[in-house]
């Protein structure tokens, strides 16, 4: 006679569904997670290439200081600083210029690095595609 409950059978059943469904769900969470966070480190990268280059053609030089940079493009650095997943770095020379995302926290992209210079050339791209 059934009352209306559920029997171990069915509810064991529900449970293993669950967990497949899980295991699926979660990894491709992560994954859109960091290829999110990939996306906004390209974007940051690309602003500060474009504030070098405005802040040479105003002062015939490059610059490795951010509030110079945030004076050409509105909060730059603000926007660099709000962020928790990378840290941001730039080395100049007298007619160059190198930008450095390095991937913070713990995971499998830690510490990994992308790198764009004033010619538009990109290095660790591959390891996010």
């Amino acid at each position: 006679m059934r009352n209306g409950a559920f029997t171990l059978i069915e509810l064991l059943i529900t449970c293993i569904i669950l967990g497949i469904l899980v295991t699926i769900a979660v990894p491709t969470y992560n994954r859109a997670v960091e290829r999110s966070k990939y996306s906004q480190a390209i974007h940051n990268l690309k602003t500060l290439r474009q504030a070098e280059l405005a802040y040479f053609i105003d002062t015939g030089e490059f610059t490795e200081d951010w509030a110079a940079l945030d004076s050409v493009v509105n909060a730059a650095s603000s926007e660099l600083n709000s962020s928790n997943d990378w840290s941001y770095d730039v080395a100049t020379g007298t007619s160059t210029f190198s930008l450095t995302a390095t991937r913070e926290g713990s995971g499998a992209h830690s510490s990994q690095t992308i790198t764009l210079d004033k010619n538009d050339s990109w290095t660790g791209r591959d390891n996010w595609e």
